[in-house]
């Protein structure tokens, strides 16, 4: 098993994980990282074994994604299209229905028949009711919860 020193970008690359999820990895020390000197200070390099390296098909397989998701795409423009045109023959025929006359008939208001009045009922409390509320709210929450077991 061959393995090589790669600078983070061409490392991550070659995990198929992010430079920022490889520098994770160095410090946590999940992967076998030195620093090495160059012209502009430090660099890390990574060990990549050949066997961990993903395949260059891989940006192949980008390529398939990229036009399936364009596929997709497409379509949910159809879909969108047909629902536009849907929801527009659909405000046509509200406001036909709301020009045409009512085919319903006429609300009549119901009047009561003077055989059978209706008793007149006083919004004031009387003072028997007043002093009944009262009287209920000096009793305990027991009580008044438990009036029809305790009388």
């Amino acid at each position: 098993m061959r393995s090589r020193w790669l600078p983070i970008p061409e490392a991550a690359e070659s995990l198929g994980v992010s430079a920022i999820t490889l520098k994770r990895h160095i410090k946590a020390g999940k992967v076998n990282a030195r620093k090495e000197p160059s012209e502009k200070g430090l660099r890390w390099l990574i060990e990549v074994s050949n066997d961990d390296a993903q395949p260059k098909s891989q940006n192949g397989n980008r390529g398939e994604l990229i036009t399936h998701l364009t596929g997709q795409v497409e379509w949910y423009q159809q879909q969108l299209a047909t629902r536009d045109r849907e929801v527009s023959e659909l405000h046509i025929l509200l406001q036909r229905a709301q020009q045409t006359p009512q085919l319903l008939a006429p609300v009549v208001e119901y009047q009561p028949e003077a055989s059978d009045p209706l008793p007149a009922v006083s919004l004031e409390p009387s003072r028997d009711t007043a002093h009944t509320v009262r009287t209920q709210s000096k009793k305990g929450f027991w009580q008044r919860l438990f009036k029809s077991v305790l009388n």
